[in-house]
């Protein structure tokens, strides 16, 4: 095994990939997340992820909705109605913030309409009975409703970190009948023109308004600005044609709010393949919890109300060539994934649903009794609307599984870390209990090894890692049929071999270990 020590906890995560290479052999050609991750860099898919439409899809298959059209994406979701916006937006594990955008004064009973269909397609893998899975359920670009004040139409529109609302202003009708609240914000103030939403959770931006017509072929611009009197905004217009139409285009911007523009938070996880088309997965709202209870939030607990999900980008980065939920009736997240030479994406994740969705004969078709969340490993399908294979992974706590990679015959090795004294282990592994079963609070936590066999049906080998303190397995690679794994340890008895830092530099150390194509033993 090789070791390294005295990096602190955040800086682990940025330089697994860093950490992976140092061990493997300068010829190998490893597979798996951490090589899929250099191929392009997450900066780049996720600034590309980021631009790309919103897309609106009927709400109508979900019982007691109250909404017409929904987006989500990852750390938010808007549902849409005649009388407003709802958003949805969970910044960190914490409760989300629940904004309503009110159209004051609007009728509710406006026409509605979808707009610009995109080329992706939505699947819904949630609970154990494909039958009640919903697949290829298209998206929109935007969605208008017409006549919301007489002779004004709004027409909602945006990308993975903005929400565009248009209030097109027929020749004749008046602008100043528009006007908005924003339940369940703090307080609005302005701000340089902008409007600033306040929240428990932080601030979010609402653009300073672009208003223009459409003159001979080109948009000229018209003054304009937010007025804010009593809790209402509405909009001060200056000189203009009333014989054409006006737009009134303000934008909320909520990247900030979620962590920024580009980057991890936009999904856990990133992997390209040989033809260049990204996958992501990560955790966003359930529909129940958007669509059903929308402003119901401070009644949900933290944790409620989420799906794991893998979206692919095409090459070109211009659109979703599909969007894959999975979940049960629990919290259910995506945290790592890669791809393999068909284009079948595998998602490694946890999960705390009864119901996740799982195969027959699947290495482990019950979650572990008495646990609150398990690991799970999942291979779709290369269109993303169906499970080749999908199991369990866990014993009677906590199992987070983290990151996944393959070999060559695409067997399936995932990592993470384990609060249970029962997760599941194979006869002769290299560590086949933890090193302290007694352990309690974060020292419960070791890290595991296991190699799922490319039909899912059995795990080849699976393993433990670690000392008696905190130890987590963060990302994994593996090389022939060699696993090296990385990730944080707080034990002084970290097992060690041919370490190249075998000191405990205090705290929290990175760690690196190779373990052989059994399992059996370190390489």
């Amino acid at each position: 095994m090789s070791h390294i020590r005295s990096l602190y906890a955040p800086s682990l995560w940025a330089l697994t990939a860093t950490l992976l290479a140092l061990v493997l052999p300068a010829d190998a050609a490893p597979t798996g997340h951490a090589a899929d991750r250099d191929t392009t860099g997450p900066a780049t898919v996720a600034s590309t992820y980021a631009s790309l439409p919103m897309g609106f899809e009927a709400a109508s298959a979900v019982p007691g909705s109250a909404a017409d059209f929904i987006a989500r994406g990852s750390g938010y979701a808007v549902a849409l109605s005649g009388s407003g916006a709802t958003l949805a937006l969970r910044p960190s594990a914490e409760r989300p913030t629940i904004l309503s955008i009110r159209l004051q004064g609007s009728d509710a009973a406006a026409r509605v309409s979808a707009i610009d269909e995109l080329p992706g397609r939505t699947h819904y893998l949630i609970g154990n009975q494909p039958s009640a899975w919903r697949l290829d359920v298209p998206s929109f670009a935007r969605v208008r409703y017409s006549g919301v004040y007489p002779g004004v139409d709004v027409v909602y529109y945006g990308n993975q970190r903005n929400l565009e609302y248009d209030f097109v202003v027929a020749p004749g009708a008046d602008p100043r009948a528009v006007r908005l609240t924003v339940d369940g914000a703090e307080g609005l103030e302005l701000d340089r023109g902008d409007l600033v939403v306040h929240t428990t959770a932080g601030d979010l931006r609402q653009l300073r308004p672009v208003l223009y017509q459409h003159v001979d072929g080109a948009r000229r611009k018209v003054a304009g600005e937010y007025v804010l009197e009593n809790g209402e905004v509405g909009f001060r217009v200056g000189a203009y044609d009333r014989s054409r139409p006006l737009v009134i285009d303000p934008a909320l911007s909520y990247s900030t709010f979620l962590g920024g523009a580009t980057g991890g938070e936009l999904g856990e996880s990133i992997a390209v393949d040989g033809s260049g088309n990204a996958y992501v997965t990560g955790e966003t709202f359930s529909t129940d919890f958007v669509l059903v209870t929308p402003l119901l939030c401070c009644s949900i607990a933290p944790g409620g109300g989420s799906d794991g999900f893998v979206t692919k980008v095409n090459a070109a980065g211009t659109a979703f060539a599909y969007s894959t939920y999975l979940g049960g009736n629990d919290r259910d997240h995506g945290r790592g994934i890669t791809v393999d030479g068909s284009g079948s994406a595998y998602v490694v994740g946890s999960t705390a649903s009864t119901n996740f969705p799982t195969s027959v004969g699947a290495a482990q078709t019950v979650k572990g009794t008495g646990a609150t969340r398990d690991a799970f490993v999942t291979k779709l399908s290369a269109n993303g609307q169906s499970i080749v294979y999908s199991t369990y992974a866990g014993g009677a706590r906590g199992d987070i599984g983290n990151r996944i990679a393959l070999d060559a015959s695409n067997n399936a090795y995932f990592t993470g870390y384990t609060e249970s004294n029962n997760y599941p282990v194979t006869a002769g592994v290299y560590q086949p209990a933890p090193a302290d079963s007694n352990a309690t609070g974060l020292n419960r936590r070791d890290p595991f090894v296991t190699k799922l066999n490319a039909g899912g049906t059995a795990f080849v080998y699976s393993t433990y890692l670690g000392g008696t303190k905190r130890d987590e397995g963060a990302d994994i690679a593996v090389s022939g049929q060699n696993a090296y794994v990385t990730g944080l340890t707080a034990s002084t008895n970290y097992d060690l071999a041919a370490a190249f830092d075998g000191s405990f530099g205090g705290v929290l150390d990175a760690f690196v270990t190779g373990l052989n194509a059994t399992g059996t033993g370190l390489v």
